[in-house]
């Protein structure tokens, strides 16, 4: 039997700007990326949860970080940001919402 596959319903708007703006073979592999994370969004060796954050993870996706949120109840991920590594500073990831 085919495991349920969790839904992306949405996307942030910087996070989606910035993932059109890669080129072709990168957003492949983030696109391959997102795919594999639908089916388990919490196995994966570059996967890790943020500290201080209830339901929100982080991927690496080499230089880039992929922050997502998950919503269990609803087998929904949300993703909140996709940047560069060196653009993401610890008050971006402090103003991160936690689920209401």
């Amino acid at each position: 039997m085919p495991q349920e596959k969790w839904s992306i319903p949405r996307i942030a708007a910087s996070a989606r700007k910035n993932i059109e703006a890669l080129e072709d073979s990168r957003l492949e592999t983030i696109l391959n990326r997102l795919e594999a994370l639908r089916l388990n969004p919490y196995l994966g060796h570059d996967i890790k949860k943020v500290q201080g954050k209830e339901d929100i993870y982080r991927i690496r996706f080499g230089e880039f970080r992929l922050y997502y949120r998950l919503i269990s109840a609803r087998k929904e991920i949300d993703i909140l940001l996709f940047e560069y590594r060196g653009k993401i500073k610890k008050t971006g990831i402090k103003r991160l919402k936690q689920r209401a």
